[in-house]
């Protein structure tokens, strides 16, 4: 892998992780709970269109319209992810977003 994509990968990791993280706490996989906060946080100004190449990834893309995120969840996410968007997060930001 370039070291390009290695360090955009690294910068990405945290918000990787929270949405496995909350994936966990619903039972759900992190591309549902990603799914989820499109449709949850930015409301009616985004359409999420997910691709899907089996039935089972159809069903799994539809099944997100049923997990209800709080509003810290919703709002962790967006701050980890505008941080990606910046340019990045420091060890120390890595550390207490995910704790």
């Amino acid at each position: 892998m370039p070291a390009f994509q290695r360090k955009r990968m690294e910068r990405c990791r945290p918000v990787v992780e929270a949405l496995e993280e909350i994936a966990r706490a619903h039972g759900a996989t992190a591309s549902q709970v990603a799914l989820a906060w499109v449709v949850q946080f930015h409301g009616e100004t985004v359409v999420a269109i997910p691709g899907a190449t089996s039935v089972s990834q159809a069903a799994s893309n539809a099944a997100a319209g049923d997990l209800r995120l709080s509003g810290a969840e919703l709002a962790r996410i967006d701050e980890l992810s505008r941080a990606v968007l910046r340019g990045g997060l420091g060890a120390g930001a890595r550390r207490r977003n995910l704790g």
